[in-house]
């Protein structure tokens, strides 16, 4: 499950990274001294390669595996609330550099180790120390400024910090799958939505597969899509009882979320309601796909179909 709680963690509340980060320091305490090769397995799967599948859960206490499960769903609930965590780097680089100026003390040039992922499993025995050296020292810090110095770590903001993430430098790209589910009618089941975008220079075409009145599914190819300067754009259009009726979605999309309005018309009368929609993640494994199913169905959205 790693790539994926990698992916949400810079946008993870507070408690969600503090509760991780006790999570790492115990796995390390235990793993790193049995066997090293399998704590960077489990901390790593980029270094690891596919030649190490280990089932991690036999390895750990049944009362840590818990906590780290019990984590990891605090992490994904978190990140779906979509709560903009302003990062006060000024502050996370100087807690940084003290920690640095600590740990090189103690391990000179290998630190450097820490900032070559490839080079993990290689060294194995040595990062493993390092990184509980690291988390050990983020927890010496006051405890309401530790959730600020993790995001800043885990955002790849920091050359100076390990498990670096690819700064966001790319353009928004709607294209994948989407998905967001509304209160059904009447105290009915909840009506989810999916919607399949693609991108083609600044022209996005695809599929919103919703329920109709009656609750069946239908495919309905969206129009006049468009994607500018981070906003998308574009309308869906069905029949009701003779009459043709067009909804405009518009949002912003930021990494993996759209945040935006869907506008309609009812006897003339423009009505608006909030729209947020969460990209599906590819590949996913069973176990991380019922995860993201609850995750999905944390919902802040008006009660009605779109």
């Amino acid at each position: 499950m790693e790539p994926l709680v990698l992916k949400y963690l810079p946008t993870a509340s507070d408690e969600a990274l503090v509760a991780m980060r006790e999570c790492w320091v115990k796995t390390i305490e235990l793993l790193k001294d049995k066997d090293s090769r399998v704590c960077i397995a489990a901390f790593s799967l980029k270094s690891a390669g596919t030649n190490y599948n280990y089932n991690f859960a036999s390895l750990l206490p049944k009362q840590l595996t818990t906590n780290l499960l019990t984590a990891v769903e605090k992490v994904f609930l978190s990140a779906s609330e979509l709560s903009a965590h302003k990062i006060d780097a000024l502050e996370a680089e100087n807690y940084l550099t003290d920690i640095k100026s600590k740990l090189n003390r103690v391990y000179g040039d290998d630190l450097d180790l820490l900032a070559k992922e490839d080079d993990w499993l290689k060294h194995s025995d040595r990062v493993s120390e390092m990184l509980l050296a690291l988390y050990r020292e983020t927890q010496k810090i006051p405890a309401e400024r530790q959730g600020n110095l993790l995001r800043y770590m885990l955002s790849g903001l920091s050359a100076s910090s390990s498990r670096l993430q690819p700064a966001a430098d790319k353009k928004p790209d709607p294209t994948g799958t989407w998905t967001w589910s509304t209160a059904g009618r009447n105290g009915g089941p909840e009506r989810k939505c999916t919607l399949k975008l693609n991108l083609e220079g600044e022209r996005v075409t695809g599929t919103l597969t919703a329920p109709g009145s009656g609750g069946q599914m239908s495919d309905l190819t969206i129009s006049e899509g468009r994607l500018k300067d981070g906003e998308i754009s574009f309308a869906v259009s069905r029949e009701f009882q003779g009459n043709k009726i067009t909804a405009k979605y518009n949002g912003n999309i930021n990494g993996d979320s759209i945040r935006g309005k869907i506008g309609t018309e009812q006897n003339g009368q423009a009505l608006s309601r909030d729209w947020e929609a969460k990209r599906v993640p590819q590949q996913l494994s069973d176990e991380e796909r019922a995860l993201w199913e609850k995750i999905s169905r944390v919902s802040r959205f008006n009660p009605r179909s779109p």
